[in-house]
């Protein structure tokens, strides 16, 4: 078994510094859709999130999650899902279906790349690296590029279809149905840390300066 040691300073700083996370779900998921993860096929999938949803402030969007509508024994299609994040001007149910790489925003940024098949599991968790999303600048928006595709899955994902409430939408390049239907999404997120005021630093400082005493203490007993 390893250990990891974390210094004494590590420690007041986290202590600190240190903010939880916060998961955030979007969506009702009263029903179930296939796209894009199964009965279909295709090269792009985007589905947009209106900023109201989301936690004031700056965030670091961690990790996101679908859910499994139907029952166990299920298939995912065999592909490879190279995912973007970004913050865009564009409005759910306002999504361009003709140019979609019109969708993504400036700071369009990889998150991750993922490798999908075989059973479905009952959560599908994509994490990747953190993005900087800031709901005062606009919409989130997953992009998913998909390629490599060997076969259709047969797993439906709990969705809302038709009537999405305003909280989402999504395009792609594969089928129809974009206003109104959407993945319900569970995003985990996490404050992005502010620069420490004076008095924060001053406290950090004299934590620093009591471990080092206490430190020298022990060396001197030893």
């Amino acid at each position: 078994m390893r250990f990891i040691r974390r210094s004494g300073a590590a420690v007041v700083m986290a202590c600190i510094m240190g903010l939880p996370a916060s998961a955030q779900v979007v969506g009702t998921g009263t029903g179930g859709n296939f796209f894009p993860f199964g009965a279909g096929t295709g090269t792009i999938y985007q589905q947009v999130y209106t900023s109201s949803v989301f936690a004031s402030g700056p965030q670091f969007v961690n990790s996101f999650q679908f859910f499994l509508f139907s029952g166990g024994g299920l298939t995912l299609s065999n592909a490879v899902y190279t995912v973007f994040l970004s913050t865009t001007s564009a409005a759910v149910d306002g999504l361009n279906t003709v140019n979609l790489d019109a969708n993504r925003g400036a700071n369009n940024t990889l998150f991750g790349t993922f490798t999908l098949g075989g059973v479905a599991p009952s959560t599908l968790v994509f994490a990747g690296t953190p993005f900087v999303y800031d709901p005062s600048a606009g919409n989130l928006l997953i992009d998913m590029r998909i390629s490599g595709q060997t076969s259709e899955g047969t797993a439906a994902f709990r969705s809302n279809n038709g009537d999405a409430g305003g909280v989402y939408s999504r395009v792609y390049n594969f089928g129809t149905g974009t206003s109104g239907f959407g993945l319900q999404t569970e995003f985990l997120t996490t404050p992005v840390s502010t620069v420490p005021e004076p008095a924060t630093l001053a406290l950090v400082a004299t934590g620093l300066v009591a471990l080092g005493l206490i430190r020298r203490r022990k060396q001197r007993v030893v």
